[in-house]
């Protein structure tokens, strides 16, 4: 598990470690924010998107392919 994924390095750098655990074989669950996944995004498979509302009260959880990531991409960059 990675929490805050990259927040530290520059989009190059965190490129490169995805491409080495890639070929590592490893599965990775990724914990990161909305501003990081460009990074990311052509590693995954499985997106798991935690929405809260303002007050905190409520979380939703998405649970979505990347097909389904990739159609509602716009949608969650919005929350």
């Amino acid at each position: 598990m990675i929490d805050e994924a990259f927040s530290k390095l520059d989009d190059e750098n965190a490129r490169f470690a995805m491409k080495l655990f890639e070929q590592l074989g490893l599965q990775l669950l990724v914990v990161t924010p909305m501003q990081q996944l460009h990074v990311i995004e052509n590693y995954v498979k499985a997106y798991h998107f935690v929405v809260n509302n303002t007050e905190g009260s409520y979380s939703r959880l998405f649970n979505l392919t990347e097909g389904q990531y990739r159609q509602r991409k716009r949608e969650f960059s919005l929350w």
